[in-house]
């Protein structure tokens, strides 16, 4: 704002002088700020959308690996409940199906559910489940809703892993004892799972869902970035891809069995 006063005479003392005020100057009109122009407007916007483009995918990647954090996290909960499972039954892991001396021969997801106490008690005494039960065999990047294990007595629930039984011995109704494998360390004992018949893998075809390196079967490969979560009998999580678990090898074991087998 400029505000201006003007000398004027008047008389006083033998001075003739005098003031007066003038108009104030709000900066209106002709000193007023022109608008944006088409072409600044337009340079904005196409900031902005590089801004966005840059923005969106690593917003992506955060989301993702916060899935597969989370993936990993949920395994080795897992881990702690085949720990368990182990020190009560002899050092031995829970077989994919069948497992006597509970109710109904519950799957291997049942037994480790019930060692991490997860679900509800039923009036029968045992642990029972919905599709919206809160269990760590659910993957957060798992977005296939049909992959639903159906347990019978137990309820069912969502799942999103499968259990690796390749060195079970054969017919596949003797479990495997944890003193048996050479490196527990490098065998994998439960990966990301896709929904098909199987809740199991193996590298021995005859125990069912049978992989080899050119047929991964019910492994979710891809399912964080690429590659895939494995828990290990030793209790470690590792992420990885399908030819990884393949090409590496442990010391006096076949090497065309890779991390899945080792007897």
């Amino acid at each position: 704002m400029r505000f201006a006063m003007q000398k004027k005479d008047f008389a006083m003392g033998g001075e003739s002088s005098s003031w007066h005020f003038g108009r104030m100057d709000w900066g209106i009109g002709k000193n007023r700020s022109p608008a944006f122009s088409l072409t600044e407007l337009l340079v904005v916007m196409a900031i902005l959308g590089l801004l966005a483009g840059l923005a969106i995918p690593a917003v992506k990647r955060g989301l993702d690996a916060g899935k597969t954090a989370k993936c990993a996290n949920n395994l080795k909960q897992m881990g702690i409940g085949f720990q368990r499972f182990a020190a009560e039954n002899d050092g031995k892991l829970p077989m994919a199906w069948f497992n006597d001396g509970y109710p109904g021969w519950p799957g291997w997801d049942v037994l480790i559910l019930d060692y991490l106490e997860v679900g509800t008690r039923g009036s029968s005494g045992n642990r029972v489940y919905s599709e919206n039960t809160p269990t760590p065999l659910l993957c957060p990047a798992d977005t296939c809703k049909t992959n639903i294990f159906y347990t019978g007595p137990y309820g069912n629930f969502r799942y999103s892993y499968r259990l690796n039984i390749s060195s079970q011995d054969m017919p596949g109704n003797i479990p495997l004892r944890i003193v048996q494998l050479p490196s527990p360390s490098r065998q994998i004992l439960v990966c990301d799972g896709e929904f098909k018949y199987y809740h199991h893998v193996s590298q021995n075809a005859a125990l069912g869902g049978g992989i080899d390196k050119n047929n991964s079967n019910n492994v979710a490969t891809t399912r964080h970035s690429g590659a895939a979560n494995y828990l290990f009998v030793d209790g470690h999580v590792e992420k990885l891809k399908w030819a990884e678990t393949w090409n590496q090898t442990v010391p006096g074991v076949d090497p065309n069995w890779g991390l899945w087998r080792q007897r």
